[in-house]
């Protein structure tokens, strides 16, 4: 739902400036959610656990990230 309003948001910047048709702008933005950084196969993809039914955040086995920032 979040990456909805975000797309409309961006369609709708994009409207005032006139560059909804432009296809540089659309390029960098397959490149952005699709080819080059992925950005929606990863938010899909960490966002999985979320939509499991009687999910709750400390049944992940994260203790590597805390140790990642010990000092």
């Amino acid at each position: 739902m979040i990456l909805l309003f975000l797309n409309l948001g961006l369609a709708i910047l994009l409207y005032q400036e006139r560059k909804l048709f432009d296809r540089k702008i659309w390029q960098e933005f397959i490149e952005f959610w699709l080819t080059q950084d992925k950005f929606l196969y990863k938010a899909l993809f960490n966002g999985r656990d979320y939509l499991i039914k009687d999910f709750h955040p400390s049944q992940n086995d994260n203790p590597f990230l805390i140790d990642k920032v010990k000092v």
